[in-house]
């Protein structure tokens, strides 16, 4: 059985995910978005507690950080601009970048959520692309794994 805090955290992340990518196609802030996620994953009170909040911090976290985690997503994929993956591999690329660069989480924890996100919501290959992508932000930035 998984730690309660890595539910909670694993929830918050695809709640996260979820209003990132509703907002790029919308246009509306992804804040906003993080209870129509939550309904979209069903029923809200099988949800961890603290899930929805723990979404709203990764977001507000984001906003504020948004130039340092886009730059490190660039240069880890100086092939690939932002605006031309697709929106689900980039919102999922500036939550792992965020947690990786914030260092509260085990990088490896981080990485392994991030490309079962890919997996579940990406196109067949997009957990490799995800992989290599958080990979390569941990070694420029001198994140051991």
């Amino acid at each position: 059985m998984a730690h309660p805090r890595s539910k909670k955290a694993r929830a918050g992340r695809e709640l996260a995910l979820r209003a990132l990518y509703a907002g790029d196609l919308s246009g509306d802030p992804p804040a906003s978005l993080v209870q129509t996620g939550a309904e979209a994953l069903g029923d809200h009170a099988a949800l961890p507690p603290g899930a929805a909040e723990a979404a709203l911090e990764r977001l507000s976290s984001l906003v504020t950080r948004r130039e340092e985690v886009d730059a490190a997503v660039q240069a880890a994929s100086p092939r690939w601009k932002l605006g031309r993956m697709a929106a689900i591999d980039r919102n999922i690329l500036r939550l792992g970048a965020l947690e990786l660069l914030e260092g509260q989480t085990p990088p490896k924890d981080v990485i392994y959520d991030c490309v079962e996100l890919a997996k579940q919501y990406g196109d067949k290959d997009t957990y490799k692309f995800v992989n290599g992508l958080l990979d390569q932000i941990c070694r420029d930035q001198g994140i051991a794994l």
